[in-house]
């Protein structure tokens, strides 16, 4: 299932505001240990650095389903490239994935976004990424927002068919940031029913194999 060449997603919360995702490679494997080469931060394409003992949920995708593991950094070595060596647990404590809430994809989504009571005008905009367990979004300059604050948002989802699936759901308004002067917000799923879930997996499955084909 798990063999050397395959691509391997490691996430990361350790002391950080938001979860972080690196992709590496397996290099080699026995029963207990797997080496990989250094993992590249999948935003910053920048390399990571982690300290021994450092844990990941890790996500590989084989067969058409979705796979994650714990495991945590044992040690580091040198051979022609630096590589990094992880636990292994075997096989056994392996789990398909049923939410993936943490693994999130670029998509510009349309989205609306509306107030439960009268906090905010409502309005449309686009998503930045996404995943099962919430979204980040571009805030219009004209719109002001407040962490913490729920919200219900409607996400136009696209299928395979070409058809799109209509996704109501209370969200949760956890952090607001901006990046070149430009506001965004992530939001946590609150009320997301299972079929809605694993839709939005779907996508992202599908979404995941058609960049890594780019």
């Amino acid at each position: 299932m798990l063999k050397v060449g395959e691509s391997l997603y490691l996430e990361c919360s350790e002391n950080r505001e938001e979860i972080e995702r690196y992709k590496t490679v397996i290099v080699g494997m026995n029963e207990k240990e797997i080496l990989v080469e250094i993992p590249i931060n999948e935003k910053t394409k920048k390399f990571g650095y982690f300290n021994s003992g450092a844990t990941f949920e890790a996500i590989f995708y084989a067969a058409g389903k979705v796979y994650l593991f714990q495991t945590r950094l044992i040690d580091r070595m040198q051979d022609k490239v630096p590589l990094l060596i992880l636990d292994f647990p075997g096989s056994n404590n392996m789990q398909v994935i049923q939410r993936r809430q943490h693994v999130r994809v670029e998509a510009n989504l349309d989205i609306a976004l509306h107030p439960l009571e009268r906090e905010f005008d409502s309005f449309s905009t686009v998503t930045l990424d996404i995943s099962g367990g919430g979204c980040a979004v571009h805030i219009p300059a004209t719109h002001r927002l407040i962490e913490g604050q729920d919200s219900q948002l409607w996400i136009v989802l696209p299928l395979e068919d070409r058809k799109l699936h209509y996704i109501n759901v209370k969200a949760n308004l956890i952090r607001l940031f901006e990046v070149k002067g430009q506001t965004r917000a992530s939001f946590r799923f609150l009320t997301l029913s299972n079929s809605d879930r694993m839709q939005i997996i779907r996508f992202c499955f599908q979404r995941e194999l058609l960049l890594k084909k780019r």
